[in-house]
């Protein structure tokens, strides 16, 4: 760290004032007072989600506590990806630590290698820009970190690690240079437990684990689509699969297959949304290169993974790589810190269906399910309808926690600006409440129609507001109330053309009687 501050200082031509051997909040305040007491403002690198920001903005005065100064937070609302994003392309300079698998640095005795970035995916001697931990093992650089919510994984518990000494000072079976074995080894611990309940569960290891998500982004790719040759039919289908999981789809992207833009997109969806969805431009032509781009926007590079030749070879009946085709192999070519995921195996038959089940498992056994690639909080798909189809209902039936929606849907027979007030009370009503309305207009049909569609995480709130708005509306007007918010079906057309009918008739018999 001394040596990035010399570097930096010389670099800059700074002015480097140091504090030794003082309380850092008189440190502060001998700053202050060298500028003669004038108000100063200190341009900081906090962002959000950091332990000491707390309700900090861009310009917050300081604590109470400190000195009278204003911070000033340039970076508050940066990603850990967009960090690292900023340093590698302009080529800023940054602490060594970090290129030896250390994210976040505190001092001396709590800052481990951050145990999400141990090689474990890779041979020993094989290229990748690794670096040595204070325990000697490999770590990935900072920036191949996926997962950005580890970030803070390799800082440790001061209580676990003073317990860590207690222990190497009674000797606890510990041999020569017990203490800083027995230190390194609650620290490497506690790092890897902070990962395990730090991480969303869509990035653990584990294939039964179900992530508990709430938000999701589509990146639909392909020309085909943008010149009209073909209807995109995936992000149809993944939004209605995904809001059965409570997860609600909060962008959908369409691009060209070109690889600055995929990659941009990637990198921004990746970093607003819980989990990102691609379709497309994973195949072995010249114009498949989802892959690459999202390696691209997650910092990491793209090569040869044996797991996946390994799939490859069983799929096309070779004994060794070498028999793959050129075009074969280039599938294989996956981020570094790809995953594949598939789903957990079924539960055991009862004894009295296990005949069958094995005779099933054997018919089926040339049917071999093909991985989902997982990079980060990015799920990769191929962009043919049939085989997104198949992945989608993997992922959602796997790998998503269901959150329920309860949803209420109403049918009036009027026009739309008909009942704008009644539904504005409403909306005034429970929005705020976590209820959220729609309203759709039909046209082109013999008589108005309207539907009105509530939702909410509470069943009793949805159920209320639609109470409420109902006691708004004229009771003739309502057509049909029902569960669901689908605006496929036609409810009440029958009966607003029949109200339409017999208003007619009304009106010709009382047409008939004046003459």
């Amino acid at each position: 760290m001394k040596a990035l501050v010399t570097q930096t200082t010389q670099r800059y031509d700074l002015d480097l004032r140091v504090y030794q051997n003082i309380p850092f909040a008189q440190g502060l305040k001998a700053c202050i007072e060298s500028e003669g007491g004038a108000p100063l403002a200190f341009l900081l690198g906090t962002r959000k989600g950091d332990p000491n920001c707390k309700e900090q903005e861009t310009f917050a005065p300081s604590s109470t506590w400190m000195p009278a100064f204003m911070r000033v937070n340039p970076i508050l609302n940066w990603t850990y990806g967009e960090i690292w994003h900023f340093l590698k392309r302009f080529d800023m300079p940054y602490c060594s630590l970090y290129d030896q698998g250390y994210t976040s640095l505190g001092k001396v005795d709590d800052t481990r290698p951050n145990p999400a970035l141990a090689v474990g995916r890779k041979e020993k001697g094989e290229e990748g820009g690794r670096g040595k931990g204070v325990g000697g093992g490999e770590y990935y650089p900072a920036y191949m970190l996926t997962d950005w919510s580890l970030e803070r994984a390799g800082r440790v518990d001061k209580k676990k690690e003073a317990t860590a000494r207690a222990v190497a000072a009674d000797g606890g079976g510990v041999g020569e240079g017990g203490e800083c074995e027995a230190v390194e080894a609650a620290a490497a611990a506690v790092a890897t437990a902070a990962a395990g309940a730090c991480a969303p569960a869509a990035a653990k290891n584990s294939n039964s684990d179900k992530a508990d998500v709430k938000t999701a982004g589509l990146i639909i790719i392909g020309d085909e689509i943008l010149k009209g040759k073909t209807s995109d039919t995936n992000s149809l289908y993944a939004a209605r699969r995904l809001r059965e999981r409570g997860v609600f789809v909060q962008r959908i992207s369409v691009l060209s297959d070109a690889h600055a833009d995929i990659e941009a997109e990637v990198r921004v969806q990746a970093a607003k949304f819980d989990i990102v969805i691609t379709s497309g431009g994973v195949g072995p032509t010249h114009d498949d290169i989802t892959i690459k781009a999202v390696a691209a926007a997650l910092g990491q590079g793209v090569s040869e993974n044996e797991e996946m030749i390994g799939k490859l070879q069983e799929a096309y009946g070779v004994a060794t790589k070498e028999e793959l085709s050129d075009g074969q192999r280039k599938m294989a070519l996956l981020p570094d810190l790809a995953r594949l995921r598939v789903p957990p195996p079924p539960p055991p038959p009862p004894p009295a269906a296990a005949a069958a089940a094995a005779a099933a498992a054997a018919t089926t056994e040339s049917k071999k399910i093909w991985p989902i690639l997982m990079c980060g909080n990015v799920y990769v798909l191929p962009g043919v309808p049939s085989f997104f189809e198949q992945k989608m209902d993997t992922i959602v039936d796997h790998f998503l926690k269901h959150s329920p929606i309860y949803t209420r849907k109403i049918v009036l027979g009027v026009d739309e600006v008909e009942i704008v007030e009644p539904l504005n009370r409403a909306v005034a009503e429970y929005e705020k409440q976590g209820c959220v309305f729609g309203s759709y207009p039909f046209y082109g049909e013999a008589c108005p129609r309207v539907v009105i569609t509530l939702e909410s995480a509470e069943e009793a709130m949805v159920e209320a507001a639609k109470e409420f708005l109902l006691g708004c509306i004229p009771p003739e007007a309502v057509l049909h109330v029902g569960e669901d918010d689908d605006l496929r079906g036609r409810e009440g057309e029958g009966a607003s053309v029949a109200a339409a009918a017999a208003a007619t008739v009304a009106a010709a018999e009382a047409a008939s009687l004046t003459e």
